[in-house]
């Protein structure tokens, strides 16, 4: 599974929008469908950041 995907299936795991998601790592709801769609391939930091926001801990 690519990383966007992962992506998708935790947030959905944990019931955050995209909205939501883009709005705790001051993104735009777009840039985060992009990277879900493959589009767009976050950085390292930005990974993280996501990371510690779906951390299933």
């Amino acid at each position: 599974m690519e990383i966007g995907g992962r992506i998708a299936e935790l947030r959905n795991k944990q019931d955050l929008s995209q909205r939501e998601l883009a709005r705790r790592l001051g993104k735009s709801p777009s840039y985060i469908n992009r990277i879900e769609k493959g589009e767009k391939i976050p950085n390292l930091k930005l990974i993280q950041q996501i990371a510690s926001i779906l951390d299933e801990d």
